[in-house]
Formats: C-alpha cells, structure tokens, sequence
C-alpha cells in the first residue's frame, strides 16, 4: 500500500473528524487489494451488514442509479443502469449504458418468471430468461437482477458467517463506514463503503486474485413507496418463440420433480431419461434453427463480398448484420440456453444413483461436462450476437462446438440408459 493510501486509511481507524470522499477510498481501492479495517485491528463487521439488512428487509421499496465499473483484460468496462425494487421480491432492472445492451429491460415478475427486451439493434426481441441467464451477466460475472441491495447483503452475511473474515472501520465522523471481507490469508473479497447518513451501501469493491475486479456505485438511492405492480410485468406478448417458451418451462417443471424424487430415492428411472430425450430432440430442433441462421449469414455476407460491400465473412467496421440474421441468431440461442436449463436436475438423479450402487461417477460427469460445454457455446454464440458486427468465422466455429457438445449429452443420456 503506498503511503499515501496507508495515511487514508489511518484517518479513517482513528476515527478523527475529517471528510474522506468516496473517490479517495476508490483510488485506495484501484491501488491495492491490502485491507484498510485491518491496519488498525478492526471491529466484527457482521453486526453492520446485519444492521443493514434489517434495514432493507422494512423498505416497502426502493430505486438507485447502478455505476457498475469493471476491470478485465486491461480496460475499463462502464454499465450504468437503474433499479427498481418492490418487496418482496420484485425486481427492474433498465440498462441505461452498456453497450449492445443499452435499453435493454429485464423484470422478475410476481409469477417468478424473468422477462426482457433487449436492448440497441435487438430491441425488437421480448423474451424469457433462466436465472443464470448469460443476458443477465453484467462484465464483473454477476447477474443484474441480483444486485438488489437484499441479495448483495445476504451474501454478503453468509459469507461472513460461514468462511470469511468480516471487519469494519469505526466510521465515526467520516462518511462513509468500511465494511471487508477477508479470505483466511487477509486478502480482501469485498470492501463496502456504507453511507453513514442512511446506513446503507454506497460502493461496493470486489476483488479476485488480488485484484480489482469492479466498483459498483449506489447512486440516488432511495426508498420508494410509490412503484406499482404493473413497473415489474411484462406480460408475454410479443414473445419471438411463446410455444417453445411455454414447452420448456413445462418441461422443465416435470423433469424437476422428477429428478428431485431420483435423487432422494436413488433410483435412476426410466421415466427421467425419457423425458430428457425430448429435450434433447427439442435441442437438435433448435440447433437446426442455429445451422440455418449461420448458412445464411454465410451467404447474405458472400452475396455482399460480391457486391463489393465486404471482402470477407470476418467480422469488420465496414460490415453489417444482413437482413434479420442477426435476431435469428439471437433468438435461437436463448431459446437453447432455456431448454438446456431443464436439464439442471439431472445430474443429481445420475449422481445419487451411482453412490447408491457403488460405481464410479463417471456417468454424471460425462453429463455434466457436456451439458456445461453446451452452455458454454450457446454463451458464445450470444455473445456473437451482441457484436455489432458479425464474425462469420467465429459464430461458425461455436456452432460446431454447440453440435459436439449436443453428441456428447446424448452419448451421456445413453450411458445413463445403461446403468438401469
């Protein structure tokens, strides 16, 4: 830590009656990942995130400006958005910048259900989303719709109740208190700057491998008493894909239940397995959907290279999306990363069925890395889709990986076959 951030951090352990701005404990931050609570051996930090969460838990509602800015691969990524929250647990979240995102809005309704528009040349497309979602990943990796401020704190409790050293400055006279959680070797995870005026979050460091990783901001945070029901439905109307949307939530309701009882009685069935083969067969649909939107691509892109708008399929500043390509892709993709988030359970079912019988757990892991190398490049492809020009080279490729990945789950479901 350099001196200059060492003296920062003493004033705020002695508590002497001097204003240290937020951006001072920023730059601090940016600087070094070595804890400021610590140099002065300071208090348990548990009672202040419990404190806070009393707090929050008696809002009826609240709204704050969302500065989210994340450090990676050696640049600056900003997102600003705002946040709507409606007790008990109803969320908007309105991008506000954020690059192909920017206007995008995401609602988790009072059904459970996640439903968005998304945002720049893609705002034409309504849909539904799983939780783990890759639209609801902001830069820093965590989803936008569990960065209300009831989420974050109780996180931050269990994590402090179960592994991690919580300390806080003493905050008095400054305005703002620290809160840190510490790994077992002292490195920071996270440093909360808590307002002292409303004795709530401020800012929000994170830290990974001893590095910053982002800086969230808790801007005009207030509470609000106001925000009607309607501010966090967005109804399915206008949906690109209903049927499917509709097809995977029941599919993946009963393969849930089905599962949950496998595992607790650990018994692979048939039934289980049966239900995963038509998802499996909705999946090769959907990819079909996928291969097409790629051949088109591929020949819209060579149709203008021939027109001597493009030389080439490789992504550049001088080239589109052509035609609606572009949604296609984008719509296809999420429909998959919806099915394949039906699967979830059923590693679990495979899981308890092997222990139960004594054998290797090799089944289960074969499942369960195909099914992630799926979702890996169904996240790849979304993200080709966000690009705002297309890579015909790069979206070819993660279409191939999606199909060897889907040969691979299928293999996985035979080999669960096996064991019965």
């Amino acid at each position: 830590m350099s001196a200059r951030n060492f003296r920062s951090a003493l004033l705020l352990l002695l508590g002497l009656n001097m204003v240290l701005p937020a951006d001072a404990l920023e730059s601090a931050a940016l600087e070094s990942p070595a804890s400021i609570c610590s140099q002065g051996g300071g208090s348990d930090g548990r009672s202040v995130l419990q404190s806070m969460q009393e707090k929050v838990r008696h809002m009826k509602g609240y709204s704050f400006d969302s500065d989210l800015t994340t450090f990676r691969g050696g640049k600056r990524i900003k997102e600003v958005g705002r946040l709507y929250f409606k007790s008990p647990n109803l969320v908007r979240f309105e991008v506000i910048k954020a690059g192909s995102r920017s206007g995008a809005v995401v609602v988790k309704q009072a059904d459970g259900k996640i439903r968005g528009h998304m945002g720049g040349a893609l705002s034409g497309i309504k849909v539904s989303l799983t939780p783990d979602s890759k639209i609801l990943k902001s830069a820093n990796g965590f989803s936008i719709l569990e960065s209300d401020l009831s989420t974050l704190l109780s996180e931050a409790k269990r994590k402090a109740d179960s592994r991690l050293k919580c300390l806080a400055s003493g905050g008095s006279g400054q305005n703002l208190q620290i809160v840190e959680l510490l790994e077992g070797d002292g490195d920071v995870t996270d440093r909360i700057g808590v307002s002292t005026n409303q004795k709530l979050p401020e800012v929000w460091n994170l830290f990974s491998d001893s590095k910053l990783l982002s800086v969230l901001k808790f801007e005009n945070l207030q509470a609000r008493n106001d925000l009607p029901d309607s501010l966090f439905s967005m109804g399915g109307e206008g949906g690109e894909s209903k049927a499917i949307e509709d097809d995977f939530e029941a599919k993946s309701c009963k393969i849930a239940k089905i599962a949950e009882a496998a595992g607790a009685q650990q018994a692979l069935s048939l039934r289980l397995l049966q239900e995963v083969e038509q998802v499996v067969a909705c999946l090769r649909q959907e990819v079909s959907g996928i291969k097409r939107s790629v051949s088109d691509l591929d020949a819209r892109l060579k149709a203008g290279s021939a027109q001597g708008s493009a030389s080439s399929g490789k992504a550049s500043d001088n080239l589109s999306w052509p035609g609606n390509t572009r949604v296609k892709l984008m719509a296809g993709a999420i429909n998959l990363e919806n099915l394949l988030s039906a699967l979830n359970p059923v590693k679990q079912a495979i899981l308890a069925h092997e222990k139960s019988k004594g054998l290797p757990l090799t089944v289960s892991g074969a499942w369960q890395q195909s099914l992630t190398a799926c979702k890996n490049s169904v996240s790849e492809l979304i993200d080709d889709a966000e690009h705002d020009h297309p890579d015909l080279e790069d979206t070819s490729r993660n279409y191939s990986s999606l199909e060897k990945g889907l040969e691979r789950l299928e293999s996985a479901r035979k080999q669960a076959l096996d064991l019965l």
